[in-house]
């Protein structure tokens, strides 16, 4: 007991050379009883154990001296990360590693010697924190392993899954895209490497895949995987809710392919049947389950596992609370599908209520969010909580130059639930906006299809007296005329 005290003090007075090393001394060499069983509680949950402590005192010992940094051998600065990546919810941790990110990403010299697997720990590692230097560290050493002799060919599955989880994290780095495909190409060419994936593998392989979503390897590796699912039952069964969210959201990506598709049922069917699953899903977990859910809206059990999360959407405050605007929007993009069930309904009510009571919530919103809102809750118009959110949500795009950036299906979805409103003045400043819109983008109203342009018009002529309204109706109506010759 009071070598392992001894240890702590050194952590924690020492500099951080030796402070990394005594972490990792005991760490190997455990020579005390209280150490060895504190360590073997430790490798089981992360959150109990002298390791903890050990970790939060070389946390603490280098935000009091961030200097000290320079002093740790590149192989420490790597194993730091990995040890505080395993409390990466902790702020003296994740100050701690942003010290260390930063000297992988200044240091031109740094250059570890780390193997496939120590690599993809790293990586998993910086995943854990959102900023822009644990983004630049991952992508440094990335760019050390593409110019070095080590390559990700040598990952197991393990390696594989984590790898890619944390290259997906930053997927708009050209250098993790690349690395990405290149593990897709593995995964989509070697039988053996599948096989070698748990549940929890298969869901970070596909939740770094649908990154890429478009890439063909992607979509070859996530087919792939989907069938691993469905030919293995206990590997489907064994998902806990996250991974059965993550599964079902990344698969929907490739919603039109026949394995992906049949591998969603088996989920959906899941989700439908067990309610305990229902109750554990977190936020995240049920918008991701019902964005991916409206892909089948006329597959049965598509319906019934959307409604009865519907169901539970509506009557959790916790849940509701979880949402940010972004999954709001998610939710009622999806619920919408199914608008004339009770379930869907209270639900979408219940969430109208948190947008209207949730100022820069709504003011977070983009363009794509807006209007997918919008023609949600015009559809329920009806509902009082749901008009009243329509409503604000109009003054927020006739108040902002967000409707000269949306997309066509967008503006066209936006003229549509505005028309249910026509009576509200700011739905009518907010159609005059799209009418100028289409009135001035020559392009926009070339790319409609005829369907498009008679939904446009249908729309515009609720605001018949209002002159930009009616220039912008005119211009549609000979579009249409000249479709017909």
């Amino acid at each position: 007991m009071n070598g392992t005290h001894n240890l702590f003090t050194e952590l924690i007075q020492g500099d951080g050379k030796a402070s990394w090393a005594s972490l990792e001394a005991v760490k190997a060499h455990p020579t005390h009883d209280y150490a060895k069983e504190q360590f073997k509680t430790n490798e089981k949950s992360p959150s109990t154990g002298s390791a903890r402590l050990m970790a939060r005192a070389f946390a603490d010992r280098l935000n009091r001296d961030p200097q000290a940094v320079a002093g740790l051998s590149n192989q420490d600065v790597t194993s730091g990360l990995l040890t505080l990546g395993r409390w990466h919810w902790e702020a003296t941790c994740q100050n701690a590693a942003a010290h260390l990110a930063r000297r992988i990403r200044n240091d031109t010299a740094f250059s570890p010697s780390l193997s496939g697997g120590e690599l993809a720990d790293c990586l998993d590692s910086l995943a854990a924190w959102n900023g822009e230097i644990f983004r630049d560290a991952s992508v440094r050493l990335i760019s050390y392993i593409e110019a070095s002799t080590l390559h990700f060919d040598t990952q197991g599955g393990r390696q594989v899954a984590s790898s890619l989880n944390a290259l997906g994290t930053w997927h708009r780095e050209d250098t993790c895209r690349k690395m990405g495909l290149r593990l897709a190409a593995r995964l989509a060419n070697d039988e053996s490497l599948r096989a070698a994936l748990d549940g929890q593998q298969v869901a970070n392989c596909l939740n770094g895949l649908a990154r890429w979503s478009k890439e063909p390897v992607c979509r070859s590796a996530g087919a792939h995987l989907a069938l691993r699912l469905t030919t293995a039952p206990f590997l489907h069964d064994s998902l806990n809710p996250q991974e059965v969210a993550t599964c079902l959201y990344a698969l929907s990506r490739w919603h039109d392919d026949e394995a992906c598709v049949q591998t969603c049922m088996l989920l959906a069917r899941r989700i439908a049947s067990d309610e305990i699953l229902r109750i554990q899903f977190d936020g995240r977990g049920v918008a991701h389950c019902l964005s991916a859910l409206a892909n089948w809206t006329s597959k049965p059990i598509c319906a019934d596992a959307g409604k009865k999360l519907a169901t539970r959407l509506a009557n959790s405050e916790t849940l509701l609370r979880q949402l940010n605007g972004a999954r709001i929007a998610t939710c009622l993009g999806a619920l919408v599908e199914w608008s004339d069930d009770n379930a869907c309904r209270a639900a979408g009510a219940q969430l109208a209520k948190r947008l209207s009571a949730d100022g820069p919530m709504r003011h977070s919103l983009h363009g794509r969010y807006v209007a997918v809102c919008l023609h949600a809750l015009a559809t329920w118009s009806a509902n009082e909580a749901c008009h009243k959110a329509a409503v604000q949500l109009s003054r927020r795009l006739a108040s902002d130059d967000m409707w000269r950036r949306l997309s066509p299906k967008h503006v066209i979805n936006s003229l549509k639930a505005l028309s249910k409103l026509e009576g509200e003045e700011p739905c009518r400043d907010a159609a005059a906006k799209l009418s100028q819109r289409i009135f001035a983008d020559d392009a926009l109203r070339s790319g409609l299809s005829r369907q498009q342009l008679t939904d446009c018009c249908e729309a515009l002529a609720k605001w018949d007296s209002h002159e930009v309204c009616c220039h912008a109706a005119s211009q549609l109506a000979l579009l249409i005329q000249s479709a017909r010759h």
